[in-house]
């Protein structure tokens, strides 16, 4: 078997591995259209070039499968957050009112306990109240979908590259490394046609 075809799975490897990076590449690169003239074709990345629309789906899927206007109502209306409100309100008074008050003031003690019994007992009444108007508003006027696909219309492509091979880097690495081990077999498979045949 000659040296020639011992190089040929090598050469595979890494045309399997420089193609799968410059696929990775062109999801979001050129940024801008680029014309190609006599053929009259244009071509860009995929991101770029449907960043509208992908957009639109991520808000929607976002919305419908992950978090919705009535994940954030529900966490509102919890028991959990209404004691959360209701104890740091408590917490609050107190630092901001009764505790600067002067030692010597008559009742201090009998106040700071008329008020937090008050607060504990009225103050859920008032946040419920506030938590229907907050909700329906939520309902009527806060669209999520809508809210995420102006933010990812809003990025910078830069940026949103950056973020995606942050998120998914070691994926990516392992797509190219993939196409080094199909070219390198594929390279094997043609070494084997050439021997045999």
């Amino acid at each position: 078997m000659s040296a020639k075809l011992l190089i040929i799975p090598f050469i595979g490897a890494f045309i399997g591995w420089i193609t799968n990076k410059l696929a990775i590449k062109f999801i979001f690169w050129p940024l801008k259209p680029i014309k190609i003239p006599l053929i009259n074709f244009e071509f860009q990345g995929v991101i770029p070039k449907r960043r509208k629309e992908i957009a639109s789906t991520v808000g929607l899927i976002v919305e419908r499968e992950l978090l919705s206007a009535e994940d954030f109502i529900n966490y509102l209306n919890s028991s959990e957050t209404k004691k959360k409100i209701v104890d740091g309100a408590v917490l609050e008074l107190n630092r901001t009112v009764l505790n600067r008050m002067p030692k010597y003031v008559p009742f201090k003690k009998y106040f700071e306990e008329l008020i937090e019994s008050r607060l504990s007992n009225e103050l859920p009444k008032i946040i419920d109240s506030i938590s229907k108007n907050i909700s329906e508003d939520l309902k009527s006027s806060f669209v999520l979908s809508k809210t995420v696909e102006d933010k990812l219309n809003s990025l910078d492509l830069l940026y949103l590259e950056n973020l995606t091979y942050e998120i998914a880097s070691r994926e990516l690495n392992h797509i190219e490394v993939m196409g080094a081990v199909l070219g390198f077999l594929i390279g094997l498979i043609q070494v084997a046609f050439a021997v045999f045949l």
